[in-house]
């Protein structure tokens, strides 16, 4: 018989919260990576979804500048070819 199995002999048993036997926790440098990596997915998804509003707004932009100037283009561009085909 092994001496962890002897009756009154001291055990580890890690519980999940429900009270359920459950597998010991990560180890410190495990956690330590993941956590690192959940933070820089954090700031690169930040980053992304600033440059992603930042670009749809300018894209925004320069489609209605353009349009005004193809309003104002077809405004003024008969009177230039007017004068030119004298």
């Amino acid at each position: 018989m092994r001496a962890w199995s002897q009756r009154g002999a001291a055990a580890t048993v890690w519980l999940d919260a429900r009270g359920d036997i459950s597998a010991p926790p990560l180890a410190r440098d495990l956690s330590m990576t993941a956590g690192v990596a959940v933070g820089f997915a954090t700031a690169f998804g930040g980053v992304a979804a600033a440059f992603g509003a930042w670009w749809a707004v300018n894209r925004s932009l320069d489609r209605r500048c353009l349009d005004q100037w193809t309003r104002e283009w077809e405004r003024v561009e008969p009177g230039w070819a007017a004068r030119h085909e004298s």
